[in-house]
């Protein structure tokens, strides 16, 4: 994706522009990508317009992506302590009457070094998944490496749901990586939208009582919002596509499995009766 360099004095669909706001990124950069519809904007048919907030991939994996990862690590560890149960001939139901620690000390009291080590490897996989963390958040990525590199790999190619990736947010940046929180999607009134247009000094904003009280803004890392850049066709398209998707997307009930089963039994011949 090749940005171009955004206009000054008109914010479009695809425009991003600085000093937005995301509500669990309170003091990071945070970027605002416009989604209101072209024709809206060219006629200023809205009252308010739309935008998506963007963080840096940095930032994101420090608060979303890492949600998403340790709900993984969870999963994962709570799936190897089931298998390692299974080798030892343990009941999986021995977990609602003890805890891990208690099935250490107690049903897995004699267990040779080797397993016990195992074992423990695995608890302490778990507690700092689920429990939170007791070491820094690069010795918990260092732990967790795989399951971090298949998120970023994921979100890269637009597999993750609630994010899209973009290589970055200035024309001819170096593409370390941003984030669009989709689920996030938020506003300006149109008035500030036209300042912020034409460029928005924080004095400004912070002086003019009826822009301040809005809270749209936040200059907590940058003290300029203006337009930066624009997305170009067809990405902003893919983007607006997974979006919409999102939020409009059917859930069905599972196919019926006897159903399932007897189709799968079917031989037709060659004269077309299935037998």
């Amino acid at each position: 994706m090749k940005l171009t360099d955004a206009r000054i004095g008109k914010l479009d669909q695809g425009t991003i522009f600085t000093c937005a706001r995301a509500e669990r990124y309170r003091n990071q950069h945070v970027y605002g990508l416009v989604i209101t519809a072209r024709c809206d904007i060219d006629q200023a048919k809205f009252p308010v317009l739309n935008y998506i907030p963007v963080v840096t991939l940095d930032d994101w994996l420090m608060v979303d992506g890492l949600d998403i990862i340790r709900d993984r690590a969870e999963k994962e560890a709570l799936g190897k302590i089931r298998n390692f149960l299974k080798a030892q001939s343990v009941a999986e139901s021995v977990l609602i009457s003890q805890t891990l620690r208690e099935l250490l000390s107690t049903t897995f009291a004699d267990l040779k070094k080797k397993e016990r080590e195992k074992f423990e490897d695995l608890i302490g996989d778990y507690d700092l998944a689920s429990s939170g963390f007791s070491m820094d958040h690069a010795g918990f990525f260092a732990r967790f490496e795989s399951l971090k590199s298949g998120v970023i790999d994921e979100l890269i190619k637009h597999k993750v749901g609630g994010y899209y990736f973009l290589p970055s947010v200035y024309p001819g940046e170096a593409r370390d990586g941003y984030v669009a929180l989709l689920r996030e999607a938020t506003f300006v009134p149109r008035n500030l939208a036209m300042l912020i247009a034409e460029g928005l000094e924080q004095s400004r904003f912070e002086k003019d009582a009826a822009l301040s009280t809005t809270n749209c803004l936040s200059f907590s890392r940058d003290d300029f919002a203006m337009p930066i850049s624009q997305i170009p066709s067809p990405e902003i398209e893919h983007l607006l596509q997974s979006f919409s998707l999102m939020f409009g997307r059917i859930g069905l009930d599972d196919p019926d499995p006897e159903l399932v089963s007897v189709l799968r039994q079917r031989i037709p011949n060659r004269a077309g009766v299935t037998k």
